[in-house]
């Protein structure tokens, strides 16, 4: 167990860095308008409009929950 334990470990628990390395490679796909927009708390009657917009027993997602669950 020890061994695997010392094998699984993590040894650099920060890794922000690495991250940022990584992340800096990653084209971005969107403007900063538009991630402003994505950025916006949703407000209750958009979320209605969606879900009145939804055909009635129809599951929208893979957990099978049909919109009948969400309404």
């Amino acid at each position: 167990m020890d061994y695997f334990s010392s094998l699984l470990s993590e040894t650099k628990p920060d890794r922000e860095r690495d991250i940022n390395e990584v992340v800096a490679h990653i084209p971005s796909l969107i403007t900063p308008a538009q991630n402003d927009l994505l950025m916006k708390p949703v407000e209750l009657g958009e979320l209605e409009d969606a879900l009145n917009q939804m055909k009635e027993g129809t599951a929208p997602g893979l957990d099978g929950f049909t919109i009948n669950f969400f309404v």
